[in-house]
């Protein structure tokens, strides 16, 4: 395939010279309440650790004004989900693969998390059911013919302190309850 631009200004009708990812997949829309805009983040499906995430910044016209990639080095990221505290959960679709938090912002670094258990897997995708705010429900598929679907309720304790703190960054990485 061809090399993927970033469209530019629309008033201009130019295109970046950042090449967008390849292999896009699963993404999620974030308002930027800084300005006004909006952030997409889509993860790029590459394997043999070229794969992670991309984060495109568009300001309250529609413009796009930043690209970057905000998770590199993880392979055959497919699918993923927003969090209840607005990060993104991006899904290696690769044996023994992790389930990453990214900040779409910028304002942290990515981490695994330990949802989907110690051994990793061939994750899919990801949910949050959310009903109940203080004791969220992660669910990850894995892909396989055979495979799991597993839910992550994060440790109690954890909860609390993210919602007196309101900083949840760690919240998905701290020990929690897989099933």
């Amino acid at each position: 395939m061809g090399s993927h631009y970033l469209l530019g200004c629309r008033k201009t009708g130019g295109k970046s010279i950042t090449k967008f990812h390849s292999n896009p997949d699963g993404g999620a829309v974030f308002v930027d309440s800084k300005d006004g805009g909006w952030i997409y983040v889509s993860n790029s499906e590459k394997g043999n650790g070229r794969g992670g995430v991309g984060a495109i910044r568009f300001d309250e016209n529609g413009d796009v004004i930043d690209y970057k990639m905000i998770l590199q080095g993880t392979s055959d990221n497919c699918s993923g989900g927003k969090t209840p505290w607005n990060t993104f959960l991006s899904c290696e679709e690769s044996e023994g693969g992790g389930v990453w938090e990214v900040s779409p912002f910028g304002d942290h670094s990515a981490q695994k998390t330990v949802i989907g258990g110690q051994d990793g897997g061939k994750f899919e995708s990801s949910a949050c059911d959310n009903r109940d705010p203080s004791n969220p429900h992660f669910f990850v598929t894995e892909d396989a013919p055979r495979g799991a679907l597993r839910r992550f309720i994060p440790d109690a304790n954890a909860m609390k302190k993210a919602e007196e703190s309101n900083d949840y960054w760690t919240v998905l990485a701290s020990p929690g309850e897989t099933s």
